[in-house]
């Protein structure tokens, strides 16, 4: 490819070319009959691949690939920079879309801070080793709830439970413990047993 634009020849020049191979730190660009090797530019964030169209700065001594201006393949770009990286929306709306996803790998962590988070989304699934949450105040409305857990327990100050409905409960052993007092309120009362039924107190028992 032909010279694009020069400003002292002699010193700097600009050129554009084919990328026509790639190691860990240059890349090198057939541009007016020759080859050269040049590195990315830190403004360059858009990562060139084999057969990209680029712009060069070159001098004789070295040489800066400055822009990706064709891609030759359609398939996933890729924006890198060396170190961290810092996206500013002074006084707009930040949006990333994508119509296949949005994949986020963070290996070292993920922080969020915001004051406010909405999420919306047919079908959630949240998968992992250990999850905690620490609220001041939380609130659940479901229609349908399933929890299965191979151990589950509960600390609680005060506990306050309405059930409107039917509420059932199915165990094979089950042991009820009350330091104080317990009241039993209700229309009707049966309690079955297949063998026996035991009532005990230090005191008495009173019945009616």
């Amino acid at each position: 490819m032909k010279v694009a634009f020069a400003l002292h020849r002699s010193e700097l020049s600009l050129f554009y070319g084919l990328v026509t191979a790639v190691d860990d730190a240059h890349f090198y660009v057939s541009c007016d009959d020759r080859c050269r090797i040049v590195k990315r530019a830190a403004g360059c964030l858009l990562r060139p691949e084999l057969g990209d169209t680029v712009l060069i700065s070159c001098t004789e001594e070295f040489g800066y690939l400055l822009q990706v201006l064709e891609r030759a393949q359609s398939s996933a770009a890729e924006l890198s920079v060396e170190g961290g990286l810092t996206i500013v929306a002074g006084s707009g709306l930040l949006t990333l879309e994508a119509k296949c996803g949005v994949a986020l790998n963070a290996d070292a962590g993920l922080v969020v801070n915001t004051a406010r988070a909405d999420m919306h989304c047919v079908q959630l699934n949240l998968t992992g080793d250990t999850v905690r949450a620490c609220w001041r105040d939380t609130a659940l409305s479901t229609q349908r709830r399933f929890v299965s857990a191979v151990f589950d327990e509960t600390l609680l100050t005060d506990s306050v439970r309405r059930v409107s409905g039917h509420d059932e409960q199915t165990a094979q052993s089950m042991r009820l413990r009350v330091e104080r007092d317990w009241v039993l309120q209700t229309h009707d009362a049966a309690v079955q047993a297949e063998s026996r039924v035991v009532v005990k107190a230090k005191q008495q028992v009173q019945l009616g």
